[in-house]
Formats: structure tokens, C-alpha cells, sequence
């Protein structure tokens, strides 16, 4: 069924990259976007958990199926060494305590309320106005994000306690997974995470990780 920006595009997703995305896609509802919001933020949640950063999370790594729910693709990415899309957003956001995965939710969260791709933060301004046809409860939530003057922003887990996403009543139960994962995988996504914090985002680590046990098992059926 495609990616969730060939949803906003309304595009056949074997078309090729130039033709698809020529213009702006059109916005989703809010009921869509708080839909696929959660599922997003769910899906980030299992990942943290696994300790797997989703610093590449972009609208057109989100797979879609209309009826059910959407998944996170191309994790893989992590440990290629592949600069994230959204890097210069990440930057700028990092600069004001936004965690990078969440840094890139909001890129994700921008693109299904505007239909187009957040390459800047000044870029978020116009659709950040009371005048815009954004829906107060998505405007909250990217202001939160983009622009959390007077609070710590948010991270996964409280985005996932907000109205617009708490709200939310699966179409389906939430599956039950439990995997686990060898040190050696888990030290992997950890020392990728680390390089790519240092020299793609700036940012150091002010405090060394905790020593990875020999397994990691995470069960999850939704928060």
C-alpha cells in the first residue's frame, strides 16, 4: 500500500521518486493523523525500548496499510553509516533539548498536517499560525515540539499520553512481541547511535551508556 507520504500524495508507490512527490500532498484529517500518529509513536516506543534509535524516521519510511495500522521501516539505516533526511531539523532542535527521534516525529507529524516535507524550523512558522488551517490539537503538539519555550519538551512516552494520541481506539489490539536481542546487536545500534550523534548531529554524550547485559528482552503490547 506504500509509504505514508505516498498516501498524502496519493500515489502509486512503484512510480517513480520525481513524479510522485512533483507537489505538495494533501493533508490529512485530524482523526487520520492522530490514527497514524499513534501507531508511529507506538512503533518508536518498541524500538527505544529495544534501544534502536529512529533517527532516520521519515514520512517516506512509514509503511501504511489504510484499514489496519503503519510500521517503521528501514532501521537498517542506523548501522549503514546513511545521514538522516532530516538532519538539519534535527540540529536546529537539538540545540533546544529535543530528543532527535522526536525531533524527526515532528517532521513526520508536519508533513501529514501541511502535505509537504519540514526542511527548516523557520519553514514550520506558517503552518504554526493561529490563521492556518492546522488543527489546533496538531498545532499544540508540533509547538510542544518545535517551539517548547516555557517547558522540557516532550519526549516519546509523553507525546503518547496526549489527548490527540490517547485518545485513540485502535481498529485492532495492539500485538503482543517479545524479542530478544544479543549484546552484540544491541552494541551495534548503540555505537552507530553514538557516531552518529557526534558527527552528523553534533551531539556528545555527557554521560557514559550503561553496560549492555548479555540480553536484552522486551515485551510490548502498547503503552
Amino acid at each position: 500500500h506504500g509509504s505514508l507520504r505516498d498516501f498524502l500524495h496519493q500515489s502509486d508507490p512503484l512510480h517513480k521518486y520525481k513524479h510522485k512527490y512533483a507537489g505538495s500532498g494533501t493533508p490529512m484529517t485530524e482523526k487520520n493523523i492522530a490514527k497514524y500518529g499513534r501507531d508511529v509513536l507506538e512503533g518508536m516506543l518498541f524500538l527505544k525500548q529495544l534501544g534502536i534509535p529512529c533517527y532516520h524516521l521519515h514520512a517516506g519510511n512509514v509503511v501504511v496499510d489504510p484499514p489496519r495500522r503503519c510500521a517503521i521501516t528501514d532501521i537498517e539505516n542506523n548501522v549503514l553509516g546513511q545521514p538522516p533526511r532530516h538532519a538539519a531539523v534535527i540540529r536546529e532542535l537539538a540545540a533546544k533539548g529535543v530528543q532527535p527521534d522526536v525531533a524527526c516525529f515532528a517532521c513526520v507529524l508536519f508533513e501529514m498536517a501541511s502535505g509537504y516535507e519540514l526542511t527548516s524550523l523557520q519553514a514550520a512558522d506558517v503552518l504554526l499560525s493561529p490563521t492556518s488551517s492546522c488543527p489546533d490539537a496538531v498545532r499544540n503538539v508540533l509547538t510542544s515540539i518545535i517551539a517548547p519555550w516555557a517547558t522540557t519538551p516532550p519526549d516519546v512516552e509523553d507525546l503518547l499520553r496526549l489527548d490527540l494520541f490517547a485518545s485513540v481506539v485502535p481498529a485492532q489490539p495492539v500485538p503482543k512481541l517479545a524479542v530478544t536481542m544479543p549484546t552484540v546487536v544491541q552494541q551495534l545500534f548503540l555505537a552507530s547511535a553514538e557516531a552518529l550523534e557526534a558527527s552528523v548531529l553534533h551531539i556528545a554524550r555527557h554521560a557514559p551508556p550503561k553496560s549492555p547485559r548479555q540480553h536484552v528482552h522486551v515485551s510490548y503490547g502498547g503503552p
